[in-house]
């Protein structure tokens, strides 16, 4: 489960949102994370890692809105790839 915690953003801020996950198997997890800003460019953010243990964990992440972005209306893509029994 995922909660948006910063609704507005402006450039050079960041985006927050809480993650609450339960895996049963000791997992390895990387973030591909995208911003598609108002003129239809997609910015890639630089990808994250983690390794979530085979229970539940809370945590937050932030996503860096680019300087450079086009203000207003923007959308947030972030696929998660899981690696599990290390």
């Amino acid at each position: 489960m995922s909660e948006v915690l910063t609704r507005e953003v402006r450039q050079g801020d960041f985006l927050q949102i809480d993650y609450d996950v339960t895996l049963s198997l000791r997992c390895g997890i990387v973030a591909f994370r995208y911003i598609i800003d108002e003129m239809d460019v997609e910015w890639t953010i630089s990808a994250q890692q983690r390794v979530v243990e085979g229970e539940q964990q809370k945590f937050t992440i932030r996503i860096p809105v680019p300087m450079v972005a086009a203000p207003r209306r923007a959308l947030y893509r972030g696929t998660l790839r899981y690696v599990c029994n290390l």
